[in-house]
Formats: C-alpha cells, sequence, structure tokens
C-alpha cells in the first residue's frame, strides 16, 4: 500500500505538540495531506475543567473534517494513542487502519488502583510524571539555551541532534518579549496526566468489536505496564504488536527509521 497517497491522522504525546513528529512523517515519505490537532487546545487556559479523557475525544470529533471516505490512517503516541483507540472502537467508520505507539492504555487491576489514588486526592502524589512536570522549566532566553539544557536529560540521550532540535522548536513558542515558553503549558500537561485511566476499562470492554487492522509498537525499554496492556491487546486478531528493540516511551524520535520500516512492512 502506497503511504504517500493516504489521509492521515496523528495525534501526539501529551505535552509535545504534532511538529514534533515531522521526521518521523518525512521518514515514512507521508506527502499527503496530514491533520495532527493539537489535543485540549480549548482547555490550556483553564485546565482543570477537564475531568475525563473522554471529553478530549468527543472534542477531537467535533474538530475532524466531515470526509466521504475514512482516514486510511490514523497514529497515536501516548496519550493520542489511547484516544485513537477509543475513537475507532466508537467510531470504526472513521478509520480503514490504526498505528498505536507505547499507548497511555493500563490494565484493568491499575485502572481500580489509579481510581481509589484519584478518590483519595492523592493522584499528585503518586503520579511520577506529574512531580517531573512540576520541576520542568518553562521558559528560556533562546532556543539554543532550552536546547542545551533538554540535550543534558538522560530521556534524550538516544534522541539524534537534528530530531532534538525539532522538538525543541516545537515545544517552544517566541513570546512578545523575545522569551522562549512552553507551547503546552505545565498545568495543562499535568491536568492530563491526573485524569490518566478515564477511558481505560471502557476500551478493555468494548475491544472485542474491533473492526480495523491495528499495529501496536511498544518500546522494549518503555513503562512496563503498556507492555501489559500491549500482551492483553495482542489476544485479538486484528491487533499485531511489535517490540522496538531498546525504545523508551520516545522511541518514535529515537528511532524513525526503524519504526517508519515497521510500518512500512505491517501496511504491505
Amino acid at each position: 500500500m502506497d503511504l504517500t497517497h493516504s489521509s492521515i491522522l496523528c495525534l501526539p504525546a501529551n505535552g509535545f505538540p504534532p511538529n514534533c513528529y515531522n521526521r518521523l512523517f518525512q521518514t515514512l515519505g507521508w506527502s499527503s495531506r496530514i491533520i495532527s490537532p493539537m489535543v485540549g487546545e480549548e482547555w490550556m487556559t483553564t485546565p482543570s475543567k477537564l475531568t475525563h479523557w473522554q471529553e478530549l475525544i468527543d472534542n477531537l470529533l467535533l474538530k475532524l473534517p466531515h470526509q466521504s471516505t475514512p482516514f486510511d490512517y490514523a497514529i497515536g503516541h501516548s496519550l493520542g494513542g489511547t484516544l485513537l483507540l477509543k475513537m475507532a472502537l466508537t467510531h470504526p467508520d472513521r478509520f480503514r487502519r490504526l498505528i498505536i505507539m507505547d499507548p497511555a492504555l493500563f490494565t484493568p487491576p491499575m485502572n481500580y488502583l489509579a481510581y481509589f489514588v484519584k478518590k483519595l486526592g492523592l493522584v499528585h502524589q503518586f503520579h511520577p510524571l506529574i512531580q517531573r512536570s512540576k520541576k520542568r522549566r518553562s521558559e528560556f532566553a533562546s532556543l539554543h539555551e532550552a536546547y542545551d539544557r533538554y540535550r543534558q536529560k538522560s530521556i534524550f540521550k538516544h534522541v539524534s541532534d537534528q530530531q532534538l532540535t525539532d522538538i525543541v522548536s516545537a515545544l517552544f513558542t517566541e513570546t512578545s518579549s523575545g522569551s522562549f515558553r512552553l507551547t503546552i503549558p505545565v498545568d495543562w500537561e499535568i491536568q492530563v496526566y491526573a485524569t490518566f485511566c478515564s477511558v481505560d476499562l471502557s476500551i478493555w470492554k468494548q475491544l472485542h468489536t474491533l473492526q480495523i487492522p491495528l499495529l501496536c509498537m511498544v518500546g522494549q525499554q518503555s513503562d512496563s505496564y503498556f507492555a501489559q496492556a500491549a500482551e492483553r491487546l495482542n489476544r485479538q486478531d486484528l491487533v499485531q504488536v511489535n517490540y522496538i528493540p531498546n525504545g523508551s516511551h520516545l522511541f518514535p524520535f529515537e528511532y524513525p527509521d526503524y519504526v517508519a520500516d515497521v510500518i512500512q512492512n505491517w501496511s504491505t
């Protein structure tokens, strides 16, 4: 199948603007129209109003163009992968094939634990990514300064210099004073983490109704919870799971050539 003439929807990971994935798109040779909306843009100034990931899904469905034919491909990373999977289960007529990369999807036992943690008001204390986000510096004097800081972070150690340059350029937006501030506010990123495990159980209940081919890629060095979810997904006939060697949760940025090869091989 020729990917260069496909209609493609991309939903990014939490905290990462769509342009962070440009190198993967280029590696795939996707020259056709790519629709990649900013997830939750309407809530970013008032993040506390988001209470459930289903609200993000409903908003996305309203924003997507009404096409006479479905998207040939929908590809999502982390948060984006989970939202797309839920959308494909409830609106299978909108997509022909689905690609999810390290989806932020948890098995039922983890969902029950998350429910009680949130019910007790302890999610900010116990969610490790919330703690990390709270420490994130949100503004730099220049993109060069931001790049230098990010180049030192261990989570980007397998990301090439050029890819990291692309990521930093997408992560930060110039302000009126000439500094560079995070495009996606930290408070919004935290609220997305705080409302995790809000659609997972419904996904597991509906998974047997999956009607389209699904490729799930998981980083071998990523969170073990995501691997457990991938194993559960793999029980479905229409699902293929591929593990990315040495890949962390950021493997789409670490190994774009390898990821593109997996997608191409699955598509043919």
